[in-house]
């Protein structure tokens, strides 16, 4: 009933706009159908504008996000080429370094055999074989989390750690002639951050392996953490805040 309601007031309207529709064309002629005619080819032309217009931008968006994947996988494809150039060349000095600290676990340990031959314990070359090896593993620990290859997540990074384990691989890869400053002017409790551990510390080596490929006659590598202020917010809503600035320098 509502259907037949709805249809019959739909028909009243047709028949009303219809009859205006001949009142106007009797008055002015038919120059008016002409003009009605043009209108509705202008109707048509815009609607086929702006179909062609909404083909043409889906077209040029898949396009745009083909291009943006294909590049978000190379810089992907490139942050591994340089992880593992970076292993490679730690790799170098790691294995003569983890070669020493083997050295000083077998002297240790050859000291403890003859201690036990005569009877008694050398507790001092025990000692010295446990921090050697202890050594050892904080040395491979550093490299393995370094190599794990994840994707980027921001978590509670301490940055004063993080500055720590770096440095000590970089003194077991860079050539001797060039020295290694670091200092750090930020509290222990203001030293953690909100970043991806890993990708910091490949920042880090990356930085200093240029650096040491920039000073093959020796030099000075500097790392520093700095606490710096920054106004945080817009307009009426602005807060001073603090900053942790690391900076990597070299001569």
């Amino acid at each position: 009933e509502g259907t037949r309601a709805l249809c019959a007031e739909a028909d009243g309207h047709a028949r009303a706009v219809y009859s205006r529709l001949q009142d106007r064309l009797r008055a002015h002629g038919r120059s008016e159908l002409a003009f009605f005619a043009i209108d509705i080819s202008i109707l048509l032309f815009a609607v086929g504008l702006w179909w062609l217009l909404g083909l043409r931008l889906r077209r040029w968006r898949e396009r745009a996000e083909a291009e943006l994947a294909r590049r978000i996988e190379a810089e992907e494809q490139l942050r591994r080429s340089q992880k593992m150039e970076a292993l490679g060349q730690m790799a170098a000095g790691i294995g003569h370094d983890f070669k020493n600290v083997l050295g000083t676990i077998l002297g240790y340990a050859d000291l403890a055999s003859r201690a036990a031959e005569q009877g008694r314990t050398d507790m001092a070359s025990l000692r010295g074989i446990q921090a050697a090896a202890q050594q050892g593993m904080a040395v491979m620990g550093a490299m393995l989390t370094f190599s794990h290859d994840t994707r980027p997540e921001k978590r509670p990074v301490d940055l004063c750690a993080l500055l720590t384990e770096a440095t000590d691989l970089l003194r077991q890869t860079l050539q001797s002639s060039i020295a290694i400053s670091t200092r750090s002017d930020v509290a222990a409790d203001a030293c953690w951050i909100l970043g991806d551990s890993a990708q910091l510390q490949q920042v880090l080596l990356n930085l200093a392996l240029n650096a040491g490929d920039a000073m093959p006659s020796g030099g000075t590598l500097s790392i520093s953490l700095n606490a710096s202020a920054f106004e945080a917010g817009s307009g009426a809503a602005t807060e001073a805040s603090t900053a942790v600035c690391l900076e990597v320098a070299d001569t």
